[in-house]
């Protein structure tokens, strides 16, 4: 669920973190 918070301000990581 951490990705999420991250998500919020890193957009990029984002789309990386689903990704993988």
């Amino acid at each position: 669920m951490e990705d999420v918070m991250c998500g919020e301000r890193n957009t990029d990581n984002t789309v990386n973190s689903k990704s993988s």
